[in-house]
């Protein structure tokens, strides 16, 4: 072999060399990396241009699990709905089975709120709330409530408790109950109209302190006044609406509640500021209540006491001992003038020991503005019931030796 043929031998193992090299190359796996970069390179060049990958899964409907979401939550909406009307009627249903006969007094210019309240704590209706929703809906008309004295049970149901209200039918008796009336003669009245026995009546207004707690009214009333009738001058006269077989603990309750409606706030502070009790004023009230038969001799009668309870006398009203011994003489005697009686004003300086009658509301006002005088001395004429006035006691001599003795 020469040396061209040689080297010709030579590069043509290389080329062969080289060849095997390229095709063992195209064999070699590239870098798992490299691979793994470049699809994920691919995939979201993909996903930007918002195209699917051979691993995109297809995206799963919402659409069934809403409808789940909406069917539940409305058929909570109709369980809450058929819930609430069902609690709804319900309290609107009697509070009890009871025949038991209630008094309601509605005063005037009450809201529905306070005539809720009235019937709650009576016991006749369920809920407050359902009572206002309820007259709400159904005062059509114009209509509204009445101001009344009304009898109700606990087996009435709250839209038969309403429309009576609203139509103002008490179904009840009226009862009047004058002024210048005791306890006794007032529990007689309510006896006649079978409104509860005297008896019961009677032993009702004896205590004392239960209606002290419920009535704010009554707190300058002493708790053991010996002798003294404690309720006597709070039973306020006036008509009442009272139904047959009442509870006498009913018949008090309502004519303690008109009495603390009518003794209002300014009556309250003109009170404080004469620096007297409620019970004081009340009980100069009742003597000045059947003392005088006309309304505009009531602020001097007033006046004639006030006056003498300043310079230390007797008042010497003869009223008061009638009280004491239960009768109703025009003139007393000389012995029973000397009746010894917490109530009787002879032999006691001072006010009685407590009211001697119901005093009406012109009283009332007279023994808190009593007129301004200097009269000590009174006499009425027995024929008119009109009231004579003096200053001294000489013109009062003259006066009762012509109106009373006919002189």
């Amino acid at each position: 072999m020469n040396d061209s043929d040689k080297t010709s031998a030579v590069n043509n193992q290389a080329d062969n060399h080289e060849a095997l090299g390229a095709s063992l190359l195209d064999r070699i796996p590239e870098e798992d990396t490299d691979d793994d970069a470049s699809e994920q390179q691919t995939k979201t060049e993909r996903q930007k241009n918002n195209l699917k990958t051979p691993d995109d899964k297809p995206p799963k409907s919402n659409f069934t699990r809403n409808l789940l979401i909406i069917g539940a939550v409305v058929l909570l909406l109709i369980a809450l709905v058929i819930g609430a009307i069902a609690y709804y009627n319900s309290m609107l249903s009697p509070v009890s089975n009871s025949k038991e006969t209630i008094i309601v007094e509605v005063p005037q210019g009450s809201t529905v709120k306070d005539v809720a309240n009235l019937l709650y704590q009576k016991h006749l209706i369920r809920s407050k709330i359902v009572f206002e929703s309820y007259a709400s809906r159904n005062s059509t008309d114009g209509k509204q409530i009445q101001a009344a004295d009304y009898a109700f049970t606990p087996s009435m149901s709250t839209p038969e408790i309403f429309q009576a209200m609203l139509e103002g039918e008490t179904n009840n008796a009226g009862i009047l109950i004058p002024e210048g009336k005791n306890i006794k003669e007032i529990a007689e009245i309510l006896d006649e109209h079978d409104i509860c026995s005297k008896d019961s009546f009677l032993a009702e207004v004896k205590k004392t302190s239960y209606y002290k707690s419920k009535f704010p009214i009554l707190d300058s009333v002493p708790d053991n006044a010996e002798g003294r009738e404690p309720l006597e001058g709070y039973l306020y006269p006036d008509s009442y609406q009272l139904s047959k077989n009442t509870k006498p603990e009913d018949v008090v309750s309502m004519m303690l509640e008109r009495f603390s409606n009518k003794y209002n706030d300014d009556m309250l502070k003109r009170t404080k500021e004469m620096n007297k009790t409620v019970d004081e004023i009340v009980t100069m009230a009742s003597i000045v209540e059947l003392e005088s038969k006309y309304d505009e001799d009531k602020a001097n009668i007033a006046s004639v006491f006030y006056n003498r309870l300043a310079q230390n006398m007797n008042l010497q009203s003869d009223i008061t001992v009638n009280y004491a011994l239960d009768n109703k003489k025009a003139v007393l005697s000389a012995e029973e003038m000397q009746t010894p009686s917490p109530y009787s004003t002879y032999t006691n300086k001072g006010l009685p020991i407590g009211p001697i009658c119901s005093p009406g509301q012109k009283s009332l006002e007279a023994a808190l503005h009593p007129a301004d005088t200097k009269y000590l001395y009174f006499v009425a004429d027995l024929n008119t019931g009109k009231v004579y006035f003096n200053e001294t006691y000489e013109g009062h001599e003259q006066a009762v030796a012509q109106y009373m003795n006919g002189q």
